[in-house]
């Protein structure tokens, strides 16, 4: 086996298509990866070159008698009626009476590089300190002889604020909610691409000394079993090799371009990183972790696998060149089949947890759908494990019972169908 696994390989790795996938699509992804994120950094770029607010002065022209900004904690502060010039990013708080009671307002002055949004954004903050001081300066004036200090008094006077946050909730973050639904996508047609590709590569390898009429020869010196297995480890680990660097050639660029992007906008928020800590605080399991990313790359290749053994059992009973494509075009109408059904239904929702594990648990729809689901937590690490092994189980099972089929239509003229009541009956 080991000889027709090096001598496929070798074959395999002649032709323009191999130094195009392996070599041409890893560096244009690299670039990919750059241009995606220092786009991102260049879209929020007029929000890092905008001036940002530093320091708060507050003129008090009212009848206000708590007027202490000490508990703002957002901005420094200093009491004054103007700002002065060279403070270009200072912004002034006018209170005044009016005929409702305490009017205040916030305002930028002539010569402050700030914007009136820049004002705007810092209001909310302002308006929620404001009422905290209007009730404590109404109890500090219908008691004057109240005891407590003024940090006590402004304490009492702070409404407290209750938060509740449903974990895993998708509609929480526009974002995330996106990214749940766009990276599993992805991953699904890369699977989908790679699996027609080399699919019918796999086929065309198999059924290649058949035609050529070497197949006596090569039986002198291989058994039928380790010939296909051969083969199909051979097209397997080719499509592996360029998979990988077509993943890390990515993940390069996009870390690349990261660092591009500090160098060039200083400080900036990365989205993607935004939004995979959102997913690994509300997954129900451990999203993008070491463990997560790990185990779906291991789940993408062993799913991989299964679709290659797929198609070199779809292809073993072929023996004639024009036969292939008759053949093959029942590992097509499986793989679209799985892929149709793993991708459709989970984005109509409500599906019952009785059809999402048998989702998870049919190969033709696990491949397409385990290594996204791990990756983003979907799945917690027991339902992971498991789903994994069934899928490696049922990959060693298709790969006994094609070598089976391969052997009998060389020795036995067999379809097939006498294959799979022999194999049962083991």
């Amino acid at each position: 086996m080991k000889d027709v696994y090096f001598f496929t390989l070798k074959q395999n790795m002649k032709g323009k298509g191999f130094k195009i996938a392996t070599f041409l699509i890893p560096l244009i992804l690299f670039i990919i990866g750059i241009a995606i994120t220092i786009g991102m950094a260049g879209g929020n770029s007029d929000e890092n070159d905008s001036f940002k607010v530093t320091k708060l002065y507050v003129n008090n022209e009212s009848e206000l008698i708590f007027d202490d900004f000490d508990y703002y904690g957002v901005l420094p502060w200093e009491k004054g009626k103007i700002v002065p010039k060279n403070e270009d990013t200072a912004l002034l708080l006018n209170i005044t009476d009016g005929a409702d009671g305490i009017c205040y307002n916030l305002s930028v002055p002539e010569n402050s590089v700030l914007k009136t949004d820049d004002a705007k954004e810092l209001m909310p903050s302002i308006d929620e300190y404001m009422n905290i001081i209007i009730k404590a300066d109404m109890i500090k004036k219908d008691n004057p002889l109240i005891s407590c200090s003024d940090e006590e008094l402004f304490k009492a006077c702070t409404p407290v604020v209750a938060n509740y946050v449903t974990v895993g909730d998708e509609n929480a973050n526009l974002g995330a909610s996106l990214f749940k639904m766009i990276g599993p996508m992805l991953i699904v047609f890369v699977l989908y691409f790679m699996s027609l590709v080399y699919g019918q590569t796999i086929g065309k390898t198999v059924i290649s000394e058949k035609v050529s009429k070497l197949m006596e020869t090569l039986l002198v010196t291989v058994k039928p079993g380790k010939l296909i297995s051969g083969k199909i480890l051979a097209m397997f680990s080719l499509a592996i090799l360029q998979m990988s660097l077509w993943i890390v050639c990515f993940v390069a660029g996009f870390v690349a371009g990261h660092y591009i992007a500090l160098w060039k906008y200083g400080e900036y928020t990365n989205i993607i990183l935004q939004i995979i800590e959102i997913l690994r605080d509300g997954s129900n399991g451990p999203a993008f972790s070491v463990t997560a990313v790990v185990l779906s790359i291991l789940v993408l290749f062993i799913a991989f696998l299964f679709l290659c053994v797929l198609a070199g059992m779809v292809s073993a009973p072929v023996s004639k060149a024009e036969e292939l494509s008759s053949f093959f075009s029942i590992y097509q109408v499986i793989v679209v089949v799985g892929f149709m059904i793993s991708y459709i239904i989970p984005l109509k929702g409500g599906v019952s947890p009785f059809i999402d594990r048998l989702l998870h648990i049919v190969p033709v729809t696990s491949v397409f759908m385990l290594p996204s689901d791990i990756l983003i937590g979907n799945l917690t690490r027991t339902e992971s494990i498991t789903y994994t092994a069934i899928l490696a189980v049922f990959t060693a099972i298709l790969a006994v019972y094609t070598g089976k089929i391969y052997k009998a239509r060389v020795f036995y003229n067999d379809s097939g169908e006498g294959t799979l009541k022999r194999f049962l009956k083991k």
